[in-house]
């Protein structure tokens, strides 16, 4: 069995954005990179959200921002919601889709799962979706796939104990870099892609795999309510 390693986010100060093993990387790409391409540094970051062994796992790119977002962080009971989230192991669901505190992130996520979420129900998408992203800082528009915070290594785990597991695996952003951060991807058969990746949709109209979601879903406990 192999063993797992400390989440990093359990390490996040209060008052800090970034984890102090991440920050020379952050700050040395921030003075080089351009205007959206920046890492915005004053914005809790978001790693990953849901039940850390969920048998449905979507893999992304990097938390987006805009002017609104970027408000709507900065209220104290959204953002130590939001950093209690990232610090546990074991959450019971996915923050955008369970938190009853609205905040940026929860419009794009209920948008994304509507087609699931009628078809299997709110609060069982909510306990059987795990959704990591290649990055946890936000950025406009995503230009550091080169970068390698240490704490990415954590959420690489993350993958490859889905894989372990034989977990539903959907990169909706990002394969390239997936790939090459967790090379085992490749070889893996119940990886799915969507038709697009602009979008975002865990729709029928954008994945081949979809009734699969809907039906594993369905099969599984009513656990964690």
């Amino acid at each position: 069995m192999v063993s797992s390693p400390k989440n990093p986010w359990r390490s996040l100060p209060r008052d800090e954005f970034v984890l102090s093993e991440d920050l020379p990387f952050a700050l040395e790409f921030n003075r080089r990179a351009r205007g959206p391409e920046k890492l915005v540094l004053d914005l809790v970051p978001e790693p990953f959200f849901g039940r850390r062994d969920a048998p449905i796992v979507l893999l992304l790119l990097n938390p987006g921002v805009g002017q609104t977002g970027k408000q709507k962080h900065h209220p104290p009971d959204f953002a130590a919601a939001l950093r209690a989230d990232i610090a546990g192991d074991s959450p019971k669901n996915h923050f955008h889709l369970s938190n009853t505190i609205q905040g940026p992130g929860q419009r794009w996520w209920l948008s994304a799962c509507r087609e699931l979420i009628r078809e299997a129900g709110l609060a069982a998408v909510s306990r059987n979706l795990l959704s990591i992203e290649f990055s946890p800082y936000h950025s406009q528009k995503f230009a550091h796939g080169l970068v390698r915070f240490p704490s990415q290594s954590y959420s690489f785990w993350l993958v490859e104990e889905a894989i372990r597991r034989n977990a539903v695996i959907v990169c909706m952003r990002g394969l390239k870099q997936w790939f090459g951060a967790v090379p085992s991807l490749g070889s893996f058969e119940n990886l799915q892609l969507p038709r697009s990746t602009r979008s975002g949709s865990l729709s029928s109209r954008n994945l081949d795999s979809f009734e699969k979601l809907v039906e594993t879903i369905n099969l599984q406990p009513e656990i964690g309510v």
